[in-house]
């Protein structure tokens, strides 16, 4: 019963009511209105379908002109708010909807347009009923479901039923004017609106929901100004870029964008993947923008990185002309000096534009030295903060592991330690994220068990996930075999099994064994290493605090004391892992460490005899006699090129002790003790000679099988790795002559800058060009040798990073690096995309048979190591985390992986015992819209939201309709029949609860869930990295819709009439979203108390039923 003439779709009645009560069977109607949605018409579609016909006018053309519901009013398409009563069956139903909509105005509906915007604002309903007078209703309500006062609309609208037949006849004519208009004032747009109309109910491709869902998650990106790359430099005509994979090239436009947007990124690309013909390419860019570019890196990387701004004939990129300047780490804490033609006392280090810094997880915030700045001080203060603003670029290793305190040196080095630097991007402390994150990480670890990492990475704040996303660009192997066509860049070589080499010490086994000579190697005090042990303790502090260092502005102390112990632990370390070189070089090290405590010794006996004549001495002439004991620096670089823990320990100059201050006889005592037990040693091991040395025979039994019958067309080339210079001449002194009458030629390379070969230059890069012609394109360099080519090179550490000798096939680890990410980097020099080799064989040499034994020697050696913090007074632990305990958990992670690397070639970031920061970075995804909306901008945009497409599972019964590319078992096991919902807050709701939620949700406000067809949500919003590559792998390359999969879904649900059972699963997803949002908030009481990240979710903040989502997108998974 109607409520009076005026209708305010509230207490007086609604539009919608008033248009059901009048429309009748035959009724004309003519309807002015700004927008029109099918939800509307779906409520009046009883009364509609028997009318003669309808004249349409758009009052306003911006709907026909865009087609995109998004920038209309928010409601239009949309899953209604709390307030209104549109339910998600209906909006599943949209293309049911839809359907039936298109065939009414097919039939029975003229639509025309204003041509011009904002010229015509009124609303009018006329409708003409047989046999009746006509009715007319003006006022504000548009066409649309909450327009008509359905659903309790929030708006309260004001529209008159009109009385006057004058009136009513004089709205009849003011329409037919404008609808005949003749003058351009209106056009025709009913095929415009059925076209837009067939988007929303036709079968879409799966590559097309893939997009549009990608495309909604990312809008904020994409909106980014600098998107694209200006071009106006010529940076893609350069040598360089041009060199690039399409993989390589996404990885630096985002690394530009990062570094324009943020001032700085890390690459963690993983091994194999190219990093640092990236970095030459960001390099490119800013010295075509006539930036001043500095490369910091190890020195045993030196050479890989002065070749390519060489003028040399092998530097591939000669052309592009590039000049950055090439320093060391080391040269940070250096003064004077020089490096190259670089001058470091007078070098202005605060003049650079940009700072690439390779191997950047090896600085530290805390490394003492006294009296000096440390590396990190001097980057962060001479050369970030100081003189121009200064861009940070960072090539860095994958693995996280659990301690996140390398992550947080890397990202204070971008942000010159302002821990609020992402403030405008919603992070109010960078500091706080990582410290929560840390103790998530301290928590996982206790109860860590294989397949669950997924646990940790839902516990985590969003805020980290962000903070790795913003900063970091981290592709893996899997990743790149994911999301570019390897067909066009090419393979990566077929991984065969480790092989397992467990050799003895002596042909003969005549002397100790390996586990009776560490036996010894502990016993040892070493004393040498630790003068301060032997200071007297009745001395004054003064005394016994002399040579401690002040670290942290002075706040905390690094006692000598302590700098020397952990000197000991790591010399003890340094030993062991000689022994497992190579038992030459375990017996040189052995005689240098026996020759410096016979002369120390000597000092030492020399001062007790003459004890009393040197007390009568006067301070002056105390300090410059020889009887006083200077300490210099320990040569090490003899010992282990990569050793920079030990470096770090080692305090350049000279640290002095005056004997009169020390206990000299118990020091004598435990020297004699070393040089007694050093000497039982070399009785043992001087005996085996290149004939007896068990491993050195087994290496050439390998060396003659692998040329005897090699695989991949002939390849003979076979490349050795071992951690130590010592160990590479041995090597290389005894294969040389043994290879003579085998016509094979044999290099050696070292970072100490020592190399030989039997073909060719004696140098670096010409040894290497040699061993891998194709890789390092020799044939572009005529000067060269072209016919004949190095087959074994034998090298340490400087080639395992860098490096591209994919040429080889057979790379062999003389010794076990202790740290498995070496071995791994090791491994990438042939593990490479695009080899020309069909299979690859990874030989690794282990110390013994039985490892875990092995692991608890090393264990015991390693025992309470803690290189940081041992004794150091103040708040040095910035995480507030167990040191110990962590040493502790790293080393366990480390032998899981040594383990495994008998069985298998590892992907580190693709393990369950350890989180990588591929796990976080969604760079693909970003990269992959951006550059489809290049090509289809016009496509993606016009695309309605709520759409669907239809896949089979990887192993279901219609899995034959897939026809997907190699997908590993564990994906076989995961993908299941099911859905994939896209969902997104509505506006209102965004603006109640949007802050408290992006906490939890790395893309708030959108929301992604992948619910099996019983119900379980098995991805959550929180696993977006893992439902957005399970989406890429069952939609990549199908670009047109699986129509027999389409057919059986349309039957199953009665051509999307009945959608009961979708929408069952998509209120299990709200249900699911619902209670997870209130347990991570109830987390973050323990995590955040006392330091303002207290994030609990207030009453009107919480997600309360599925009315307060939008439906973007659904993937249906038979």
């Amino acid at each position: 019963m109607s409520k009076g003439y005026i209708k305010d779709n509230k207490k007086r009645g609604s539009i919608g009511e008033l248009l059901k009560e009048k429309i009748s069977d035959g009724s004309k109607l003519s309807i002015v209105s700004a927008y029109f949605t099918i939800y509307a018409y779906k409520e009046l579609k009883n009364n509609f379908d028997n009318i003669e016909k309808l004249d349409f006018l758009f009052g306003e053309p911006t709907f026909i002109k865009q087609m995109n519901p998004d920038i209309l009013k928010q409601k239009e398409f949309t899953i209604e708010d709390s307030t209104y009563n549109i339910n998600l069956n209906n909006r599943l139903s949209q293309k049911s909807i839809a359907k039936d909509c298109y065939n009414w105005i097919n039939e029975k509906v003229n639509i025309k347009s204003m041509i011009k915007p904002n010229f015509l604002h009124g609303k009018m309903y006329h409708i003409e009923n047989p046999n009746r007078d006509p009715i007319a209703i003006m006022g504000s309500s548009n066409f649309t479901y909450s327009g008509l006062g359905f659903g309790n609309s929030k708006n309260i609208e004001l529209n008159l039923e009109m009385q006057d037949k004058r009136d009513i006849n004089d709205l009849k004519q003011w329409f037919d004017e404008i609808w005949n208009d003749a003058t351009g004032l209106v056009e025709d747009v009913k095929e415009e609106v059925l076209s837009y109309l067939t988007k929303l109910y036709k079968e879409n491709s799966p590559e097309l929901v893939y997009f549009l869902t990608i495309y909604h998650i990312f809008s904020d990106y994409l909106k980014d100004e600098n998107l694209f790359l200006e071009d106006k430099i010529g940076f893609k005509e350069t040598k360089v870029w041009n060199m690039l994979y399409d993989f390589q090239k996404d990885g630096v436009q985002e690394a530009i964008k990062k570094l324009k947007r943020l001032n700085g990124c890390i690459i963690a690309d993983s091994v194999g993947l190219g990093k640092t013909f990236e970095a030459l390419a960001v390099i490119k860019y800013y010295e075509l923008k006539n930036n001043k570019v500095l490369v910091l890196c190890p020195k045993r990387l030196e050479s890989n990185w002065r070749l390519y701004k060489s003028n040399d004939i092998r530097n591939i990129l000669e052309i592009d002309r590039l000049r950055y300047d090439v320093l060391y780490h080391s040269d940070l804490t250096r003064e004077k000096g020089k490096n190259g033609d670089i001058e470091l006392e007078t070098l202005n280090w605060g003049n650079y534009d940009l700072v690439i810094i390779d191997e950047s997880h090896n600085f530290r915030t805390n490394r003492a030295v006294k009296d000096k700045k440390t590396r990190y001080q001097k980057l962060i203060e001479d050369i970030i903060k100081k003189g121009v603003k200064t861009k940070v670029l960072l090539l860095s290793a994958t693995p996280i592991n659990n301690n996140l305190k390398d992550l947080k040196n890397q990202i204070d080095i971008i942000t010159a330690e302002n821990p609020h630097a992402l403030v405008n991007y919603g992070m109010k402390n960078i500091h706080n994220v990582l410290r929560i994150a840390q103790q998530k990480f301290n928590e996982w670890s206790e109860k860590r068990k294989e397949g669950i990492k997924l646990g940790l990475i839902e516990n985590l704040d969003s805020d980290f996930f962000k903070l790795l996303d913003e900063y970091t660009i981290a592709r893996s192997r899997k990743h790149i075999e994911k999301f570019y066509n390897i067909d066009s860049i090419g393979k990566f070589p077929e991984r065969l099994k480790p092989v397992s080499i467990y050799s003895e010490l002596d042909t003969k086994n005549k002397i100790m064994t390996y586990k009776e000579m560490n036996e010894i190697i502990e016993h040892l005090k070493l004393a040498i290493f630790h003068p301060s042990k032997y200071l007297d303790k009745r001395k004054s502090e003064e005394v016994l605090t002399r040579n401690d260092t002040k670290v942290r502005d002075g706040k905390s102390v690094f006692k000598q004391e302590n700098r020397e112990f952990n000197l000991v632990k790591m010399m003890r370390i340094n030993y062991l892992k000689r022994m497992e070189s190579s038992i030459h070089s375990f017996n040189l090290s052995i005689e240098r460490l026996k020759n410096k405590i016979d002369k120390l010794i000597d000092q030492l006996e020399n001062y007790k005899d003459n004890k009393e004549k040197y007390k009568d001495l006067n301070e002056k002439e105390k300090n410059n006699s020889k009887n006083a004991l200077r300490l210099l620096n320990i040569k090490i670089d003899e010992e282990n090129e990569d050793s920079e823990d030990l470096k770090d320990l080692i305090v350049e100059g000279k640290i002095e002790y005056n004997l009169l201050e020390m206990n000299a006889s118990k020091w004598l005592t435990d020297l004699r003790a070393d040089k007694k037990l050093l000497e039982n040693l070399l009785t043992e091991t001087k005996s085996i000679d290149t004939e007896r040395d068990k491993k050195l025979q087994t290496l050439i039994e390998l060396i003659e099988n692998k040329i005897k019958n090699p695989r991949n067309n002939g390849n003979k080339k076979i490349l050795v790795f071992t951690a130590y210079y010592d160990t590479a001449k041995y090597l290389y002194d005894y294969i040389k002559q043994w290879r003579e009458d085998k016509n094979i030629n044999i290099a050696i390379v070292s970072g100490s800058g020592n190399t030989e070969t039997t073909l060719g230059d004696n140098n670096f890069e010409s040894i290497l060009t040699n061993f891998s012609p194709i890789s390092k394109g020799r044939k572009e360099i005529k000067s060269m040798i072209q016919d004949n080519e190095i087959d074994i090179l034998i090298a340490t550490d400087c080639i395992s990073e860098g490096q591209n000798l994919q040429d080889c096939d057979y790379l062999i680890n003389y010794d076990i690096h202790w740290n498995p990410v070496r071995v791994i980097q090791r491994f990438g020099r042939i593990d490479r995309i695009g080899s020309k080799n069909d299979v690859i064989q990874l030989v690794n040499f282990w110390p013994t048979k039985d490892l875990n034994e092995y692991i608890d020697l090393e264990d015991r050696v390693k025992n309470r190591m803690q290189l940081l913090n041992i004794g150091a007074t103040g708040d040095e632990n910035l995480f507030e985390i167990d040191e110990e305990k962590l040493d502790k958990d790293e080393m366990t992670f480390r032998h899981k992986q040594l383990l495994r690397l008998q069985d298998e070639v590892l992907d580190l970031e693709e393990m369950n015992e350890t989180i990588s920061i591929t796990d976080f970075s969604l760079s693909d995804f970003r990269i992959e819209i951006a550059n489809f909306i290049e090509k289809n901008k016009d496509k993606i945009e016009t695309t309605p939201k709520g759409i669907y497409a239809v896949v089979p599972a990887l192993n279901g019964k219609y899995k034959e309709y897939g026809n997907y590319n190699i997908v590993n078992s564990v994906a076989e096991k995961i993908i299941n029949s099911g859905v994939i919902f896209c969902l997104k807050l509505k506006d209102d709701k965004i603006e109640k609860s949007g802050e408290k939620l992006e906490k939890f949700n790395p893309v708030s406000p959108y929301f992604l869930a992948y619910v099996y067809e019983d119900g379980t949500v098995k991805y959550s919003y929180s696993n977006i990295k893992q439902i957005l590559e399970i989406y890429k792998i069952l939609c990549q390359g199908k670009t047109e819709a699986l129509e027999k999969l389409c057919d059986i879904f349309n039957n199953s649900t009665d051509d999307g009439k009945d959608m009961s059972k979708y929408n069952k699963l998509i209120l299990n997803m709200v249900e699911n979203i619902k209670g997870k949002t209130q347990k991570q908030a109830l987390k973050s009481i323990g995590a955040g108390a006392g330091r303002g990240s207290l994030n609990l979710i207030g009453k009107n903040e919480k997600i309360k039923s599925e009315e307060e989502f939008d439906l973007i997108s659904f993937l249906v998974i038979l």
